[in-house]
């Protein structure tokens, strides 16, 4: 019985191409996978940061948090803008200290601390995340969206939010008779959507 033997040449430069191709294609699909996985936890990591930072302000306007040793009677809440710095920014929200209870964050967007200031934070949205939208919620029918400024405010004790709506000029604007909220809708560099929704009620939901 006789055998031949194929002497072993390796790949071919055309074979090595072919399996270059499906490595580089394999490998474009899982960072593409890993890109837009980290993305969408990101957005979603934003939204939920925010609905937090209601959950506190709330509980700090139902509880007896103080602004300054002694001083209960202030109550809390957000301000996000649509309208560029300093009257706003698309890619930071304010937490604040409603010192004199109007409902209204007093201060800029510079968010200076300290003394008489109601600016106590000013958390930043990361990974290329931004304020979209800013949306005022009817009772019935679409969303109002297009607003230049939102402040949600919780006046101690009450559950209950307080809003106050601008436009895109710094005007404040009527919300319909018979409201339920607002609505802040958050973006991702590719496009994601994401939103936080917060109710007369206090009600806080993230869509």
């Amino acid at each position: 019985m006789s055998y031949r033997f194929r002497k072993d040449q390796g790949f071919s430069i055309l074979e090595m191409l072919i399996s270059l191709s499906i490595i580089t294609m394999i490998l474009t699909v899982i960072v593409r996978g890993q890109s837009n996985f980290s993305e969408s936890a990101g957005l979603q990591n934003a939204a939920d940061q925010i609905a937090l930072y209601f959950s506190q302000v709330q509980t700090f306007s139902l509880g007896v948090k103080e602004v300054t040793p002694g001083v209960f009677s202030s109550s809390f809440g957000m301000a996000f803008s649509t309208r560029a710095m300093p009257n706003g920014s698309t890619t930071a929200y304010i937490y604040f200290a409603d010192r004199d209870n109007d409902s209204l964050f007093d201060n800029d967007w510079n968010c200076v601390t300290g003394g008489t200031s109601e600016c106590l934070e000013r958390p930043f949205l990361y990974r290329g995340n931004t304020i979209s939208n800013l949306c005022i919620v009817p009772s019935s029918g679409a969303d109002l969206c297009g607003q230049g400024r939102i402040d949600i405010s919780f006046y101690r004790p009450r559950a209950e939010a307080r809003f106050l709506f601008f436009d895109s000029g710094g005007n404040q604007v009527t919300p319909p008779v018979g409201y339920q909220g607002a609505k802040i809708t958050l973006r991702s560099p590719s496009g994601t959507l994401r939103s936080i929704s917060v109710y007369t009620t206090g009600q806080i939901s993230v869509q």
